[in-house]
């Protein structure tokens, strides 16, 4: 398992990349949204709310749960874009899945639909 503190950076993530959502109430509420760069190995991560919770991705290679990825945001909705590089850790040529996960403290309260993009 791979764990990493997701930094500020002070760009956007391309439109072009692979994006998850994680929501509650139906959908109606966002609380973050995660995005992957298969070709800088980045994992782009936004609290989209102030609500006291923080925004994580989990991501792994689709089909082997034993390679763990996982960037944690704990800078709030006021830090915008924060990201994870993975480059060292990730190997090229395989599919990556990975969602979007809110977290109050330890606990998790909501999930992302599993987005996937080729590594």
């Amino acid at each position: 398992m791979y764990v990493k503190n997701a930094m500020r950076v002070h760009a956007e993530p391309a439109p072009r990349l692979s994006c998850t959502y994680v929501m509650s109430e139906g959908g109606t509420k966002t609380h973050g949204k995660v995005c992957f760069d298969p070709i800088s190995d980045f994992f782009w991560v936004k609290d989209m709310k102030a609500d006291g919770m923080s925004i994580y991705m989990r991501a792994l290679y689709a089909g082997n749960p034993q390679t763990i990825f996982d960037c944690r945001n704990f800078e709030g909705a006021a830090a915008g874009w924060t990201a994870c590089y993975f480059d060292n850790e990730m190997k090229e040529g395989r599919t990556i899945a990975f969602a979007a996960l809110a977290y109050k403290g330890n606990d998790l309260k909501y999930k992302s639909v599993t987005a996937t993009a080729e590594n």
